[in-house]
């Protein structure tokens, strides 16, 4: 990722690889563009902005992997953050807040490119930003890389992470710190010494010399009277006791963090977790629950689980893409990233299902009129696998995209297609609804090509007003399609809706070919993977 973005700087003007002169070049450029009142932007360079962040490239095809922009794309959101950078580092930190950027990388990027090209508003409204767009120190390591290559170490830089220091809270820093982050040689106490940081807390001066410049080593009375939760962590690794443990958890309220993995094979400490840890927590660890056995049949602690599950206070703080995330790798059976095996516990199993369809009453529906169509047949064997980082079959993430959208869009409109047709099969949607509540994948009804622009042309026929189209194509690849919905858009936006939106899911690795849709058109949104951030982006695409 690193070399894209130092690819992107040197691409500005050419042979600042060789000479370094990106950090010359920016300014002049900021100069150039501020002194040619011609320069001006378009609604499309605030469309690439959003590609840019979301994406990490300038097309449309979201992609889990990071892909280079050109230069003269690059120069338009430079254009923005010289003309508007107020309002560019408001969208990002939209973004940011909505989970939505692939990764933080990109909002980074923008924010250490304002903190070099734009007016002083800007770079004061980046400053106060900051501790929203960077997150913990790792990504403040990443923010040093990026600006330490863009424009060296100004005042406007120190001030931005002194800021970011004084915003957060001593525990933040310190569960951040016992990580030992770590990013492309940069270390925390590298940030610290070039920044020449000046804190006013006196908490966080004396923790930051206790922890990164490993001063103050002898002086434990004053640690512990200052952080009574530094003096539990270093207490739970001299003792293996397990009474001694749970109580050092109970009375210094010690976070997941701070325990020893070793500790975290105790059923009991997991037992004593479960009351006081995020619910999210648990469920990103309901493997490793079930595999110590904290979560059997008859369990106070699976019992306790369930009613968290199904707690409306809690449950609408997630998204139902955690939960399902979560039921996926739970019903595995096995980890990925370690060693491991489980029988998933039927009443987790069932809850999960249950606070999956509760958690959609709680998302904020668009308000839009969507046509959610679902290609029914198949000549990929289901249990091959979406391509994203999830791991989950093709149909499971067809189904989960059609159920989602059922059960959050009201206004929603579901069809299905083949080859030849397209129509509102009740039968089929029950069918979607029924193998969703049993955990069943969909059974296509034929093999063969595919028209995909066939929901487009059903809208066409019948005068149906909407929206936005996503239509999810599941086991088919791009050699079965024979037809695609880049004409059929177009006719449909000149008929009916200019301002109609496609989205097209097809969770497999393939080639793109040219006319899926116009990949310049800003209306368009390719899937080509399944993973965590695709419900977000689908619906926050939706909303424009």
């Amino acid at each position: 990722m690193r070399k894209i973005y130092k690819k992107v700087l040197s691409s500005i003007s050419p042979d600042s690889v060789k000479n370094n002169t990106h950090i010359i070049n920016l300014f002049s450029l900021q100069t150039d563009l501020r002194q040619n009142p011609s320069c001006q932007f378009s609604s499309d360079d605030w469309l690439l902005l959003d590609r840019f962040l979301l994406f990490a490239h300038d097309s449309n095809i979201y992609s889990e992997a990071p892909q280079a922009i050109k230069p003269e794309n690059m120069l338009r959101i430079a254009k923005l953050l010289i003309y508007a950078g107020e309002k560019v580092i408001k969208r990002v930190t939209e973004l940011v807040a909505y989970r939505l950027p692939l990764n933080n990388e990109t909002a980074i990027f923008i924010a250490a490119m304002a903190l070099t090209i734009g007016n002083p508003a800007t770079k004061q409204i980046t400053i106060d930003r900051l501790p929203l767009i960077v997150e913990n120190i790792t990504q403040l390591l990443i923010f040093a890389d990026f600006s330490h290559h863009i424009r060296g170490w100004g005042r406007q830089l120190r001030r931005a992470i002194h800021h970011w220091f004084q915003v957060k809270t001593t525990q933040e820093l310190f569960i951040d710190i016992i990580q030992k982050p770590y990013y492309q040689g940069w270390t925390l106490a590298d940030v610290l010494k070039l920044s020449h940081i000046k804190i006013n807390d006196p908490d966080k001066i004396y923790l930051i010399d206790w922890l990164v410049f490993k001063k103050n080593q002898h002086d434990n009375i004053e640690i512990d009277h200052r952080f009574p939760w530094i003096r539990g962590y270093k207490l739970i690794r001299k003792t293996h006791e397990l009474p001694e443990i749970i109580a050092l958890i109970e009375q210094c309220n010690l976070p997941l963090e701070t325990i020893p993995k070793t500790d975290l094979r105790r059923i009991k400490i997991w037992e004593k977790l479960i009351e006081k840890l995020p619910l999210k927590a648990i469920l990103e660890n309901l493997g490793l629950l079930s595999k110590l056995g904290v979560i059997k049949s008859d369990n106070p602690a699976t019992k306790l689980i369930i009613r968290r599950l199904l707690a409306k206070d809690e449950i609408s703080n997630l998204h139902p893409i955690d939960i399902f995330v979560a039921l996926e790798n739970f019903l595995r059976g096995k980890g990925q990233l370690y060693v491991g095996y489980w029988s998933p516990v039927w009443d987790i199993y069932q809850t999960l299902y249950s606070a999956f369809n509760l958690a959609c009453q709680y998302v904020l529906p668009t308000n839009k009129k969507i046509l959610l169509a679902t290609c029914v047949c198949n000549n990929v064997p289901s249990f091959r696998r979406a391509y994203g980082s999830l791991g989950v079959t093709r149909n499971i993430a067809a189904e989960i995209i059609f159920t989602f959208f059922s059960l959050t869009e009201k206004s929603s409109l579901k069809v299905f297609f083949d080859e030849t047709s397209c129509s509102r099969d009740i039968s089929l949607e029950d069918q979607y609804i029924a193998n969703h509540k049993k955990a069943i994948p969909p059974t296509p009804r034929r093999t063969g090509k595919i028209n995909s622009a066939l929901p487009i042309e059903y809208a066409v026929q019948n005068k149906i007003y909407v929206d936005s189209f996503v239509i999810v194509i599941p086991g088919n690849s791009a050699e079965d399609i024979i037809k695609y919905p880049a004409q059929a858009i177009f006719e449909y936006r000149k008929i009916t809706n200019p301002a109609a939106r496609v989205i097209m899911v097809i969770p497999q690795p393939h080639n793109l070919k040219k006319n899926l849709v116009n990949f310049d058109d800003p209306l368009s949104l390719i899937i080509p993977c399944f993973d965590s951030q695709i419900l977000h982006l689908i619906t926050n695409f939706m909303r424009g």
